[in-house]
């Protein structure tokens, strides 16, 4: 059997391990692991796929242009990653199948949206204070908040959406749905068309963003939204931290029309320690880890990943 040439470029550890080993086991696969971007880059000629994460628009600049000067051989770029804006910016190059990890990490991020919420509701960060300080703290009781009777929007339909839907539900909450189409989508109550969203805000207590980053939706979230929030909302950003204006939302914390706030995800990213964001108040923040902790997520990435070499294989793209 011919082996057909791949690269896999583990920029982030997600599934590396299994992918490594189920991609080297698997026929008609001749597999190399470029620990750099330069190494990948110079390891891309004669290849005929690449398997990688998303990254920033210069990085994907230079994969695409060694791309484009391999591509008699070139067929396939594979992303683990579910968002891959980063080279949508740059350009995906013409001809080249892109596929990307199916239904992923969607599950564990949503349920890192809710560990969130309920994180928030629920006092968690000041009680983990408080046992830090031996601190029988009684006084947070005036501060629990519940799920249950709320109304959740949440902006983005598709596979994440979906699975956050589908947890918070059980909670006795309302989920409204916000998309470009607004097309009904099972899990949810009701979807509204972003457009037409503004004059629900009033009524949301929830709102967590998981949409991608683009041209229209980059820095949605902005001080005219956070203002048109009801009163002591909350508000959960597993999307991409281009979405939010985040000046905006700093500011509404401070002035307290937003209860709380929580996000998986920031621009730039690492934050740096000066960044004004680590002083607003009543908010959480994780670094970015929300498709990390689940071997049911690794191990789909590695089958959808599989399943598109075996399909392109029979289709005969590679030879």
């Amino acid at each position: 059997m011919v082996e057909v040439p791949l690269i896999y470029w583990p920029r982030i550890p997600l599934a590396r391990k299994l992918i490594i080993e189920k991609l080297s086991a698997e026929p008609g696969v001749r597999l190399t692991v470029a620990e750099s971007l330069d190494e990948a880059i110079a390891k891309l000629p004669g290849a005929a796929g690449l398997i990688l994460a998303d990254t920033a628009p210069d990085q994907a600049r230079r994969v695409l242009d060694a791309i484009e000067a391999t591509r008699d051989s070139f067929r396939w770029m594979q992303f683990v990653t579910a968002g891959c804006e980063g080279f949508e910016a740059a350009g995906m190059p013409e001809g080249v199948e892109v596929t990307g990890p199916g239904l992923g990490v969607s599950p564990v991020v949503a349920e890192h949206a809710i560990a969130l919420l309920l994180a928030l509701l629920r006092q968690i960060p000041a009680a983990a204070a408080a046992t830090a300080a031996a601190n029988w703290d009684r006084s947070l009781l005036a501060k629990m908040q519940s799920l249950e009777g709320r109304r959740m929007a949440i902006y983005g339909t598709g596979r994440i959406g979906r699975e956050i839907a589908r947890r918070a539900r059980p909670f006795g909450v309302e989920v409204v749905g916000v998309s470009r189409s607004g097309s009904a989508v099972e899990d949810f109550d009701q979807v509204i068309a972003a457009a037409d969203a503004a004059v629900a805000l009033g009524s949301f207590d929830v709102v967590i963003a998981a949409l991608p980053l683009t041209k229209d939706t980059a820095l949605m979230f902005n001080a005219a939204y956070f203002a048109a929030l009801k009163p002591g909302a909350i508000f959960v950003n597993v999307a991409r931290g281009g979405v939010v204006d985040q000046p905006a939302l700093i500011s509404a914390l401070e002035s307290g029309h937003l209860a709380a706030a929580a996000l998986d995800v920031a621009e730039p990213e690492p934050l740096p320690p000066d960044y004004p964001l680590w002083k607003a108040p009543n908010l959480l923040v994780t670094a970015h880890l929300s498709g990390a902790g689940s071997p049911a997520s690794q191990a789909r990435i590695t089958n959808e990943i599989l399943g598109n070499f075996r399909r392109l294989l029979a289709a005969g793209r590679f030879a």
